[in-house]
């Protein structure tokens, strides 16, 4: 999905986010997971970072991002940036996911599991295809399952 300037949930609530681009067509992307109606891999929250790296929406709580692309990029700068880069993957976890909201130990051995690596590797020592493995794992741990996509014309 390419080309989109805005984009919001079609209900409050509901399990389909709009795409609009400049001369007002509409994608609709409904069902599927969460993550993957926003273009938002790992489920990051709306708001300023969000907005700098891309965000075209919000879903209430979630930035909606214009594709994947967006999105993949936005968590790899958070996570390639100062407040995670020297933290280990079980310490970045903790941080990225925290309790009451999530189980930060739960998720960080799904990632281990996943990835293959060593709990005391830091972010900053991944190769890059470590690093992609990293976000396959946050994806997958977010539950990413692709929906229906429809189109409307513009009125």
């Amino acid at each position: 999905m390419m080309g989109f300037v805005k984009a919001y949930p079609k209900t409050q609530g509901g399990r389909t986010v709009v795409y609009e681009d400049a001369k007002g067509n509409k994608t609709l992307c409904q069902n599927g997971s969460r993550s993957w109606r926003t273009n938002n891999l790992g489920n990051l929250a709306k708001g300023g970072y969000a907005d700098r790296h891309g965000a075209i929406g919000d879903d209430g709580a979630n930035a909606i991002f214009p594709d994947c692309v967006t999105g993949r990029a936005a968590l790899e700068a958070l996570l390639k940036d100062a407040g995670y880069r020297s933290r280990t993957i079980p310490a970045a976890m903790k941080c990225y996911a925290p309790a009451p909201e999530n189980d930060p130990a739960a998720y960080s051995a799904f990632v281990l599991k996943e990835t293959g690596l060593a709990a005391d590797r830091t972010l900053t020592s991944l190769t890059p295809a470590e690093f992609s493995k990293l976000l396959a794992a946050i994806q997958s741990f977010e539950g990413w399952k692709e929906g229906k996509i429809t189109q409307e014309a513009a009125s």
